[in-house]
């Protein structure tokens, strides 16, 4: 497993793609426009200017960049670029461009190509020369730690190309450790995810799955239990992204971590929708107990998701009341038997949350995706477990949403010989919200 660097390309914030996102409900088109004209290339266009805002990150100032924190940047030399700023957040922040990180004096200030360099309130102005350092930085020069990278990218570097082909150049392959760091209370936490790309890529157009592990695990371990999900990244259905939770936990409001995963899990889909093969417009999530709740707290509170598997967990009392943007297609699972999330609803004093039940969590999502009120029922076998299913259809928008009831396997996700992921992946397929 190595390290891996995204290669870069100007597109809209992900402010501006939530937005259009919500605009577009489930059914817009316009999205996949707006891939097409946004990330045409691996670096900002010629003549791209940034607006720049500061805003308050935990106790610590940071600078935004088109609504971003501290986005990193693709530069290209000989192109000329312009850092907005003239909002009024940015008094007392005199931006500046480095050649290390940091800020706080202007020690490592780098000038070549810089006009309006130090302002406050007006326009900095850059010309990546020829012979610019691979990796510079924005900076303040009054406070350490506000800005970002800026990588240059050579002149004669060639664009990634969105053309179907046997084999994509330039796409990476197998497992790869990425980093984004968020500051938590305070401090700035390295954090770690791992994508999973096809190990022979023949697509263009790749979308996106996370999976979520459960409390008291890690991503690597959750990467390494799920073989089938190898199988179908490998068969070229999707690329697969596993967040690590921090202190190995999803923050919903009793557990160890007291990061804001949410933001942290946006600025994610923010830089992988950077890469010319990923739709961004097509991101599912599953998760594991803990990482169960983590989807549906996603669903609920951005617009990001078309669909969702919360597998032997449910809508906490808290989420439950909070009306998402839209439906999404859910495909839930729960144990009738399990002892530590309430299959009838009620207090888990082994999590510290207070639960709706599977049913009403099912209902409320049925609600909110428009979908027929009484559902319909079927019995299953998944391996050596019999399945109870409630199906709720008729849904707008080409939604559904279904929970499940399996007789006898608490609180596990592992259903023997049945292939829970790829039923997950075809539900996913066969009811994308709004295609």
């Amino acid at each position: 497993m190595k390290s891996f660097t995204y290669p870069k390309k100007f597109r809209t914030s992900i402010s501006a793609l939530l937005l259009a996102s919500f605009l577009w409900s489930c059914g817009g088109s316009g999205g996949g426009s707006a891939k097409d004209e946004n990330l045409s290339a691996t670096y900002s266009d010629n003549g791209t200017t940034f607006k720049i805002t500061v805003r308050s990150s935990g106790y610590s100032n940071k600078y935004y960049v088109d609504g971003t924190e501290t986005k990193s940047l693709r530069l290209k030399e000989g192109y000329t670029y312009y850092f907005n700023v003239e909002d009024s957040s940015t008094n007392n922040h005199p931006l500046f461009i480095g050649t290390s990180s940091g800020g706080g004096n202007y020690s490592n200030e780098y000038s070549s190509g810089v006009t309006g360099t130090r302002t406050t309130n007006g326009l900095l102005t850059f010309t990546v020369p020829t012979d610019a350092p691979s990796t510079l930085y924005y900076n303040c020069g009054l406070h350490s730690s506000m800005g970002g990278v800026i990588n240059i990218i050579e002149s004669n570097s060639v664009s990634t190309s969105n053309s179907s082909s046997s084999e994509i150049t330039e796409f990476p392959s197998g497992l790869q450790k990425s980093y984004l760091p968020q500051t938590v209370e305070g401090s700035i936490q390295q954090r770690e995810y791992l994508v999973r790309y096809p190990s022979q890529p023949n697509q263009s157009n790749y979308p996106l799955v996370f999976y979520f592990h459960g409390n008291g695990h890690t991503a690597e371990d959750f990467y390494k239990s799920l073989h089938e999900v190898h199988e179908l990244i490998d068969n070229n259905q999707f690329i697969g992204i596993f967040p690590q939770g921090l202190e190995k936990s999803w923050n919903l409001g009793a557990e160890a971590s007291k990061a804001d995963d949410v933001a942290w899990v946006l600025r994610i889909i923010d830089e992988i929708s950077e890469i010319s093969f990923v739709d961004s417009s097509s991101v599912y999530a599953v998760g594991i107990s803990n990482g169960a709740g983590m989807v549906n707290k996603l669903a609920k509170e951005t617009v990001s998701l078309k669909g969702i598997a919360p597998i032997v967990s449910h809508q906490t009392l808290e989420l439950s009341i909070i009306d998402p943007f839209r439906g999404v297609s859910v495909f839930q699972i729960n144990g009738d038997d399990d002892q530590l999330i309430p299959l009838q609803g009620g207090f888990s004093p082994q999590v510290q949350h207070q639960f709706v039940s599977a049913r009403e969590s099912a209902e409320n999502w049925a609600l909110h995706s428009k979908c027929a009120t009484v559902p319909a029922t079927f019995e299953d076998v998944w391996g050596f477990y019999s399945v109870r299913a409630f199906v709720y259809g008729n849904c707008e928008s080409n939604q559904q949403v279904r929970y499940h009831i399996v007789e006898g396997s608490g609180h596990s996700g592992n259903f023997g010989n049945f292939a829970l992921h790829t039923a997950i992946w075809n539900f996913f397929r066969k009811f994308p919200c709004g295609d």
